[in-house]
Formats: C-alpha cells, structure tokens, sequence
C-alpha cells in the first residue's frame, strides 16, 4: 500500500483532487434520504471530505478514514466546522474499531484497490462494524470502464496504469463478495463521469444480516 498512499498523498499535493466539484456526491444524497437521524457513520477514504462533511451535516454522526495524510489533514482544516471525525487509517487491514458500532459504512470509490483477497477481508471488516441491518453503500469502478485492460495485470479484473491500481469490480463479483453477511443487495451498473474522465461504475446498497 505504500505506493499507493504516496500516489494519493501526490494526487492531493498537486491540487488534483480540487479540480472536480466539492460539494457532496449524488451517492452520498442518495444513501442520506433513507438513513434515520441520527446514525452512525463510517467512510472510507473520504478525500476531500465533501461528503463526510454532508452526512455531518446532516445530522449524522461521522468518522472518516482515508490513507492520505495529506488528504485528511486538509479535509479537517476546510470542514472544521461540521464536527466530523477525520482519521488516517490503511483499511486494507483489519479496523480497530468495535463491533456494530456504525450504522451506515459508505465507500465511495475507495474499495477497489485491492486484491481479491484483501476486497474480501475488508468486505468481512465492514460487515463487523455494521450494526445488525445496517447498509453498506459503495461505488467502485465496473469491468465496463474504458480503463479496465489497460496497463501490467496484477490479477484478474486488476491493473496498474501511470502508478496507480484499480480493481475493477463486475455486479457479479459484488454480489458474491456480499453473499454471507449481507441480505440480497441491490446492485446496479451505470455510466458516468469520474475526475473528469467517462467512466462506468457498480454501485451497491446493501443491508447487513
């Protein structure tokens, strides 16, 4: 993980990030309109913070987690404000966070930069923390992507291209992923844009068992 945090840690540095619109996500209006207030919430890799800082507001109580420092480091500068809890934390280990204690765990392009192995453990993570029929609402990069294929393969669906790796997911692969600790979930492929670049996603909501 190492080369990846530099990458982001970069990817901040050099104002990359700022450059697409940093108000809150569609997907993060999208999961608030039907999550009780107040919840707990957990996201991983936050960025920015738009959207932790959204939920906050809210009136959701919000602990953000992403492996840039430099990333939180400006997320708790620009939204101090909102009373978000910002954290560096690598969550392609286990959590140190207790059992069912959030409601809501959101990932919002963050959990596909790992190996098959790792995406399962961390799906396992996340179902751990989830209080008993709380949701899961991720979005990952799809198979149907116009990067997917390109660059050094790593494994199957998974590439490094220009120093940066991306696990591109199918709605299959998600569904399997969530098959033991969640309840069916509802899993959906789209097309759209992403830090400026067309793109195609699959999106999931998800309740734990």
């Amino acid at each position: 993980m190492t080369e990846q945090i530099r990458h982001w840690d970069d990817l901040h540095n050099g104002g990359e990030i700022g450059k697409t619109p940093d108000g809150p996500s569609s997907l993060a209006m999208e999961a608030a309109r039907s999550l009780p207030v107040p919840s707990r919430v957990l996201e991983l890799g936050c960025g920015s913070g738009a959207d932790a800082a959204y939920l906050a507001a809210e009136g959701h109580d919000v602990l953000a987690l992403d492996f840039s420092a430099v990333a939180i480091r400006r997320a708790a500068s620009v939204h101090a404000d909102v009373g978000v809890d910002f954290r560096v934390a690598d969550f392609s280990r286990p959590l140190d966070l207790r059992p069912e204690s959030f409601d809501l765990v959101y990932a919002r392009l963050s959990m596909h930069y790992f190996p098959d192995s790792v995406t399962r453990e961390l799906v396992g993570e996340v179902a751990r923390v989830l209080a008993k029929e709380g949701r899961l609402v991720a979005l990952c990069k799809s198979v149907a992507d116009p990067l997917c294929g390109k660059g050094s393969r790593i494994e199957d669906d998974m590439y490094r291209l220009d120093g940066h790796v991306r696990h591109f997911f199918s709605a299959g692969y998600m569904r399997e992923l969530l098959g033991s600790g969640f309840r069916p979930a509802r899993v959906t492929e789209f097309e759209g844009v992403a830090y400026g670049r067309n793109s195609a996603f699959v999106k999931v909501f998800a309740q734990r068992r």
